[in-house]
């Protein structure tokens, strides 16, 4: 019995993003036990400035255990410069209506005529991504488009380390 660890004797903490953090996201907008929760946990680290106030607006009573701890990665180092040509645009996230992937599709569309040397990678599944790249054969046949899906932690790093981007994109709602 003295091999495993009662919750006693530990300290408890929890991340929280977005899906266990805002309760009007929610169909139902409730999330169970949110005050048993934060009274028994030792600390609870927000991956935003805005979760952090979210909890601490709701539950002032808990503010001191609440820390704001941004999500990150190891320093791969820089890629290589962009080029002049094309204008690289890169987007990588899940696809699904909250990260409005198919938003910026329809905005690079306006492009159309703009005589720029475009050049658009998506990296990334979900439930659209047939779609979404059928809608990008159909309305960005007049710039370079690759949307491989999903990658592996590796290869999306190499990625990165390896090809010229002009620009990072993130269209999220959240």
């Amino acid at each position: 019995a003295e091999k495993y660890c009662t919750a006693k004797c530990c300290r408890v903490v929890c991340r929280a993003h977005r899906y266990d953090l805002y309760e009007e996201m929610h169909p139902v907008h409730y999330l169970p036990l949110r005050p048993y929760l934060l009274k028994n946990l030792d600390g609870v680290f927000p991956c935003s400035e805005d979760g952090a106030r979210y909890i601490e607006t709701r539950w002032p009573a808990f503010a001191g255990k609440v820390h704001t701890a941004y999500l990150g990665t190891n320093d791969f180092g820089t890629g290589p410069a962009p080029q002049q040509q094309p204008f690289h645009i890169v987007s990588c996230c899940h696809i699904s209506p909250v990260k409005r992937v198919a938003l910026l599709e329809k905005a690079l569309a306006l492009l159309q005529n703009s005589g720029l040397s475009l050049q658009w990678t998506h990296i990334g599944s979900g439930d659209t991504l047939e779609t979404l790249r059928a809608d990008a054969k159909e309305h960005l046949s007049f710039m370079k488009t690759d949307l491989p899906g999903a990658l592996s932690n590796s290869a999306l790093m190499h990625f990165y380390q390896t090809t010229p981007v002009t620009l990072f994109v993130n269209t999220s709602s959240s």
